[in-house]
Parts: structure tokens; C-alpha cells; sequence
């Protein structure tokens, strides 16, 4: 439901706040993974993602180019060319100041990066992204948010051919099992 875009599943988290999720002390997510193959993770945060909506108008017929080829602007062009000025070939984005909208890292959270082993070449491809419901259930709920991966990083998220390697099936298991034991044992 959440990964089709589900236009409902907020407001359904938001009314059955008080309701179905009443009471609920923490979400556990398992939907992202481990930054190999080999070291399990905690996820700390999200990219995230932001959406938006832009129409293009254009003469209400088509124009016969006879008669206004090179004289009447296409507004296709127009669109792709301003779309290419948003982001550069490595995926930087172009827009001035957008930087400045992304809070920085604290010192705190820099130095949790300081003993993280892994090879930026083996995670050189389309990856993470952003987990919408995460941020709905830590507003409604007013709870924490767990994201707890299971899978590996080659295992291809989301892909024609995604798989789980039957390993982390059965660790992954057996760690959930151990947060809810952890978990059921109440604040200590």
C-alpha cells in the first residue's frame, strides 16, 4: 500500500491514531538494508523526497509547420530544457539555495559515521530513497521509528529479480524475534 503512493494510508494513520493504532509504543520497519552484503545495520535516517506538479500549455490545435515550423516555440522543447537544468549529469542538484534547506549533520551525528566500514563502490547504484510512512507514523503515533533492515545490498530492492537470501531470512527472524522478547520486557 505504501509503496504503490497510496493517497489514503496517511489520513487512515492519522484517524485510527486514537483507534486501531491506540497505544502502540514504537514502529519497526524492515523495509530497507544493510550497506553490503555481509555487516548488518541499523538505518539512521532517510533521504527522503519531494514532489511536484508542473503543466505545460501550448497553442490549443496543432500548428502546421508550413506555416510556424521555427517561428511558434515547441513546448516539449521548453519542458526538456528546463528540466535539464535542475540537475547535472552525476545527479547534483542545480537549483541555487537548495543547500542551504538541508539541516546539517551535528557533531554527534558526524562521529557515527566515523567506524562505518563500507565500500562506496559495491553501493554505486540506484538505492534508498525515502520511506514515507515512516514520518506519518512517528507524527500520529508520536512514537519512534524503528528501521530495522533484514535484506543485503545486492539484493536488488524492488528490482525484476529481487531476492532474500534464506541467511538473512533466518537472522532476520530471529532478530525481530529478540527486539519483540527485548521489547515485551518493558523500559529497564
Amino acid at each position: 500500500m505504501e509503496e504503490s503512493g497510496s493517497l489514503g494510508l496517511d489520513g487512515l494513520i492519522a484517524q485510527e491514531a486514537q483507534g486501531y493504532f491506540k497505544g502502540v509504543d514504537a514502529v519497526t520497519i524492515s523495509d530497507n538494508y544493510w550497506l553490503g552484503t555481509t555487516k548488518p545495520v541499523l538505518t539512521y535516517g532517510l533521504r527522503g523526497v519531494n514532489y511536484y506538479q508542473i503543466t505545460v500549455n501550448g497553442p490549443a490545435a496543432d500548428l502546421h509547420s508550413g506555416l510556424f515550423g521555427g517561428i511558434v516555440a515547441e513546448p516539449m522543447t521548453d519542458l526538456v530544457k528546463l528540466l535539464a537544468t535542475l540537475v547535472d549529469t552525476k545527479g547534483k542538484i542545480l537549483i541555487k539555495g537548495i543547500d542551504e534547506q538541508v539541516k546539517p549533520l551535528t557533531e554527534q551525528e558526524d562521529k557515527l559515521y566515523d567506524d562505518i566500514e563500507f565500500d562506496v563502490e559495491v553501493l554505486n547504484q540506484a538505492t534508498g530513497g525515502s520511506i514515507p510512512i515512516t514520518l506519518t507514523f512517528e507524527k500520529e503515533l508520536k512514537t519512534s521509528v524503528l528501521l530495522l533492515p533484514v535484506g543485503r545490498g545486492d539484493d536488488g530492492a524492488h528490482s525484476t529479480n529481487e531476492k532474500l537470501d534464506i541467511s538473512n531470512y533466518i537472522e532476520g527472524t530471529k532478530t525481530l524475534s529478540a527486539y519483540l522478547h527485548y521489547y515485551a520486557q518493558g523500559s529497564k
